[in-house]
This record gives structure tokens, sequence and C-alpha cells, in this order.
């Protein structure tokens, strides 16, 4: 599988949006549904893309299968470098920007650069540079 930078945003997103208590994989998998095309992001991808989260410091918790397509990820919140991350590319302009800056090399780019790229749009955008 590939890492698919959508897909961590969208995830981002969605666990802001709800608390444990409000059941964040279901939230975050009717998101992605809504967002993209369902046979672009099969739930094998969220379930990976979660998983690198966690792995990288990112959210907390496990992740226990449940029924098909769905998954339960205890915990469920964001850690300060999964906020900072969020910070960084929340904004739609910001986020449409910085894909356009990264052009053909955006599918591989590293969370350093993405970082990087969304910093200096966003520094643009307040006449910062």
């Amino acid at each position: 599988m590939k890492r698919n930078w959508d897909v961590v945003r969208e995830i981002l997103l969605a666990i802001e949006e709800t608390s444990p208590k409000d059941g964040v994989l279901v939230a975050v998998y009717g998101r992605i549904r809504k967002k993209f095309d369902i046979k672009e992001v099969a739930s094998q991808d969220i379930e990976y893309h979660l998983d690198l989260l966690i792995q990288g410091g990112f959210i907390r918790g496990e992740i226990d299968r449940g029924l098909e397509n769905y998954y339960e990820l205890t915990d469920g919140r964001m850690t300060w470098e999964g906020e900072d991350l969020l910070n960084d590319i929340r904004d739609d302009g910001v986020w449409k920007e910085a894909k356009s800056k990264a052009g053909k090399a955006w599918d591989t780019i590293s969370l350093e650069v993405l970082k990087e790229l969304a910093k200096a749009v966003t520094k643009g955008a307040q006449g910062l540079m």
C-alpha cells in the first residue's frame, strides 16, 4: 500500500470533529466515504493510514477490527504532533496550493516536505515571505 496524504488529512479532520465517545472510526469512515469515491479509498486504506498515524505518533489508540469496513480505534485522540500537522494542512486553500506546488512529486513527498510546503504557502498568503 502507498501513503495518501489526502486520506491522512481527512482522517485527522474527522478525528478533530468527533470525540472518542462518538465512535471515531465510524465518523472517519463516513467522512472519507463522502469526500472520496468509495472505490478510491477502501477500508483497508483507512486502516493502513490509521496505523501509520499511530506509529508516527500523530494519534493515540489501537485499531480493533469490527464489522466489515469498520474499525474501532481505542482512545482516538490526536497528539501534540497530530495537532501541529493538522494546523499546517487544515486550510483547503493551503492544501490545494501545496499540492499544486509539489506537482508530480506529491505522491512521494515526505512529512517534512509536506509541512514545509504548507508553511511556505501560509507565509506567502500572510505576506511574510
